[in-house]
C-alpha cells in the first residue's frame, strides 16, 4: 500500500467536479426523488478521479431514537469487500478511533485519513488496506435539525479531499436533502404500513379464534378456506392486492356463526327446516359485523355472498353470475370443498373424491367454470 499518495486538485479537476455537481443537482431537482436517483447520483461521483467507493446512508430512528441505525439506500462499484466494508461501517466498529454515528452528529463534513506503518488488526481497516483505500470523505446530512444521512467517499488518494472540492460536494449534499429526506419518508411510511398489516392480521386471528372457540368442530376450517381461496385466486393470476382480499375473506366468512345457538351448531342430526334458517342467516351476520371496518378490500360483501350460486339458488339473496363478485365465487368454491373434506357433527368427513365430483358436476351451474377449473388444478398439484 502507498502511504502518502497525494495529488492536489488543479482548475481543470475542479471545474469537472463542478460539472458533475450540476448534473446531480439537476438529476435532484428534476428526477424522480426515489434511491434510484440517488444511485445515478453516486454513478455520477464516480466519474471523478480519485474516488473509488460512493455510497449515501439513511439514518433509521423510528425504532430507537437515542441510538442511530445506519441503512446504505444507494450503492455503487461494489464488490464483496465493499459491501463488507460498509457493513462494519454502520456496526460499532471504529475509524481512527471515532464511530461513524458520532461523525453523523456533526454538521460539517469530516476527512478521515488512513495509511498503515505496518499490518493494521481490525477487520475493517483490513479491508481499507486491502482496497488500498487513502482517505474518506463523511458530509452528514441534515434537515430541521433532525440527522438524515450521510454522503460517503472513499478515494484512492490521502489528500483527495481539498477546501475547495468539500465545497461543492457539501453543495452537492445540500441539494440531495430533498431526494433523501423523501426516500427516508416513503421508507418509514412502508415500514408503518407493514406493522398497520401485522396488527391487522393479528386482530384478524383473534376474531377468528373467537369464532371457532363458539363453533369448535369447525376449528381450523376458516383458515383451510382461505389458504385453497387464495391458491385458486393465485391459479387466475388475479391481482396480489385482491389476493390479500380473498384470504382475509377466507379467515372471516363463518364469523356470523357467532349468532348461531350451540346446540344447533353441534346437533349431530339433520337440521330442521327453522334451524336451517337460522344457519343461513350467518352471512347477514357476517355482513353486519365487518360492513363498518374499513378494509382496503369490500371483504364485508364478499362474505355476505359466499353461498350465493350463480344459477340464483343460494343465499342470502339469490343473486345470479354477473351479480357475484369472482372473490365470492372462489370464497364459494373453497368453502364447499374444505366442508365435504372435514369432519362435521352431523357426518364423517366425505373426502376429497367427492368434494371434487360436487364441484365438477355443478360446474357453470352452482359454480363459477374458470373458478372450478383452478381449484381442480390446485387440488390436483397438491399447491395447497
Amino acid at each position: 500500500m502507498v502511504l502518502s499518495r497525494t495529488r492536489y486538485k488543479n482548475r481543470e479537476d475542479l471545474d469537472r467536479l463542478a460539472s458533475v455537481a450540476r448534473n446531480i443537482n439537476s438529476m435532484a431537482y428534476k428526477g424522480k426523488l426515489d434511491d434510484s436517483v440517488l444511485s445515478r447520483i453516486c454513478t455520477e461521483i464516480l466519474k471523478i478521479k480519485p474516488y473509488k467507493l460512493v455510497w449515501i446512508g439513511l439514518v433509521d430512528d423510528s425504532i430507537n431514537l437515542e441510538k442511530i441505525n445506519i441503512k446504505p439506500i444507494a450503492l455503487k462499484n461494489l464488490d464483496q469487500d465493499s459491501r463488507l466494508l460498509i457493513e462494519l461501517l454502520i456496526s460499532k466498529e471504529e475509524l481512527n478511533g471515532e464511530p461513524l454515528m458520532n461523525v453523523l452528529r456533526l454538521k460539517k463534513p469530516k476527512v478521515i485519513k488512513f495509511g498503515y506503518p505496518g499490518e493494521p488488526d481490525s477487520h475493517l481497516h483490513k479491508i481499507i488496506y486491502r482496497k488500498d483505500f487513502q482517505s474518506l470523505l463523511i458530509i452528514p446530512l441534515h434537515y430541521n435539525g433532525r440527522v438524515l444521512g450521510s454522503l460517503n467517499i472513499f478515494s484512492e488518494m490521502q489528500d483527495s479531499f481539498q477546501n475547495d472540492e468539500i465545497k461543492i460536494l457539501q453543495k452537492t449534499a445540500d441539494n440531495l436533502i430533498g431526494s433523501v429526506n423523501t426516500v427516508k419518508l416513503k421508507l418509514e411510511l412502508k415500514g408503518t404500513l407493514k406493522q398497520l398489516q401485522r396488527v391487522l392480521y393479528e386482530t384478524i386471528d383473534a376474531i377468528t379464534l373467537m369464532s371457532e372457540i363458539k363453533d369448535p368442530y369447525t376449528s381450523g376450517h376458516q383458515k383451510r378456506v382461505a389458504l385453497i381461496a387464495s391458491a385458486i385466486a393465485n391459479e387466475l393470476e388475479l391481482p396480489r392486492d385482491m389476493i390479500d382480499g380473498i384470504y382475509i375473506s377466507g379467515l372471516l366468512h363463518d364469523i356470523g356463526k357467532i349468532s348461531v345457538p350451540n346446540d344447533i351448531l353441534s346437533k349431530p342430526g339433520k337440521l330442521n327446516e327453522g334451524e336451517f334458517l337460522i344457519v343461513k342467516n350467518h352471512p347477514i351476520v357476517s355482513y353486519d359485523i365487518l360492513k363498518n371496518i374499513e378494509f382496503p378490500w369490500p371483504i364485508a360483501r364478499i362474505v355476505k355472498n359466499h353461498h350465493e350460486r350463480i344459477d340464483g339458488s343460494g343465499y342470502p339473496d339469490g343473486l345470479k353470475d354477473k351479480d357475484i363478485s369472482i372473490c365470492s365465487k372462489i370464497l364459494a368454491v373453497a368453502d364447499v370443498v374444505e366442508a365435504m373434506t372435514s369432519h362435521r357433527p352431523y357426518r364423517p368427513a366425505l373426502g376429497m373424491r367427492k368434494a371434487l365430483k360436487e364441484i365438477e358436476e355443478n360446474r357453470n351451474k352452482l359454480y363459477d367454470q374458470k373458478v372450478v377449473n383452478a381449484c381442480i388444478k390446485v387440488l390436483m398439484e397438491k399447491k395447497v
